[in-house]
């Protein structure tokens, strides 16, 4: 957790200004608004897929507006599975087993991006929807 906070503040200190340089403003507004809205989410699902590099997604989460208190707690919510299974279980863990409890992990993992695309999918239609009825 640790860790994690510490990329997370060199990115928002040292990192967000450079971004903007290589970016379009309009293109990073569209990432915060992204986090703002579903970065806990997105955050909780990245630290469930064993996969992904933590630091990465610490020094993103960084760079966004996302608000440091629902990284924090999305980045310990998502490490407990793993730090349970690997920290308790996983020396005891032969084959079998072990592929087991990963492959109840991904599926965990993969059910909560499920989650996060209908969300954005259903904003994403309500936003079409709202715009439809604006032009008429």
């Amino acid at each position: 957790m640790a860790g994690a906070v510490l990329c997370f503040y060199i990115a928002r200190y040292l990192g967000r200004d450079t971004v903007v340089k290589f970016t379009s403003v309009k293109a990073l507004k569209s990432v915060d608004d992204f986090f703002e809205h579903y970065g806990k989410y997105a955050i909780l699902i990245a630290r469930l897929l064993p996969f992904i590099s933590f630091d990465i997604v610490s020094y993103a989460a960084g760079l966004t507006a996302m608000g440091f208190w629902p990284f924090f707690i999305a980045t310990g919510v998502g490490q407990l599975p793993s730090t349970i299974v690997y920290s308790y279980i996983g020396g005891m863990l032969t084959g079998s087993i072990r592929t087991m409890v990963f492959g109840l992990l991904m599926l965990f993992a993969l059910s909560a991006l499920l989650v996060l695309l209908k969300n954005v999918w259903k904003d994403k239609k309500l936003k079409e929807g709202n715009k439809f009825v604006e032009e008429i």
